[in-house]
C-alpha cells in the first residue's frame, strides 16, 4: 500500500505546476508542525522532532529557493519571514513550546492563503510554461 501512495505522491508532483507545488509546500510544512504540536502535547519527543525536522526540511528548501534577483523586495520579505518561522520552530525544540509553533504555524498558513489567492485569481492561466519570476522562486 505504501508504494501506492508514493507512486501517487510522485504522480501528482509530477503533473502540478509551481505554484500548485509551492502550495503544497507550504501546507505540508504546517501538516508538520501540527503534528508537533500534537506530540507535544502527548509528551512525545521523537513524534515532536520528527515533525519538526520535516516542517524545518520544508520552510529552508523554500528560502533558499527564493530568487533575490528577479524579485528582490519579495524575495527579502519572504526571507524574513521564514527566518523568524525558523526561529520559531528552534524555540518550539528547545523549550517544548506549542506557543512558538503557533506562531510559526500562523506565518505559514498566511503565505499560503497568499499564494492560494494568487493561484485563484491567475485560474487556468497557471501551468507548466509559468515563468519562475513570477513566483519569486529560483529553478
Amino acid at each position: 500500500m505504501e508504494s501506492r501512495t508514493n507512486a501517487y505522491r510522485q504522480l501528482d508532483v509530477t503533473t502540478s505546476n509551481r505554484l500548485e507545488l509551492l502550495i503544497k509546500l507550504y501546507q505540508g510544512a504546517i501538516d508538520f508542525m501540527g503534528t508537533a504540536k500534537l506530540a507535544i502535547e502527548q509528551n512525545s519527543p521523537s513524534k515532536r522532532n520528527w515533525g519538526i525536522t520535516k516542517a524545518r526540511a520544508i520552510v529552508v528548501e523554500l528560502q533558499n529557493t527564493l530568487d533575490l534577483k528577479a524579485s528582490a523586495e519579495l524575495s527579502r520579505n519572504l526571507f524574513l519571514l521564514y527566518d523568524f518561522v525558523l526561529d520559531r520552530l528552534k524555540v518550539a525544540i528547545e523549550a517544548n513550546d506549542t506557543r512558538s509553533l503557533d506562531e510559526a504555524t500562523k506565518v505559514m498558513e498566511i503565505l499560503k492563503s497568499g499564494w492560494e489567492e494568487l493561484a485563484q485569481k491567475l485560474g487556468p492561466q497557471v501551468g507548466a510554461s509559468q515563468k519562475s519570476s513570477q513566483f519569486a522562486l529560483r529553478t
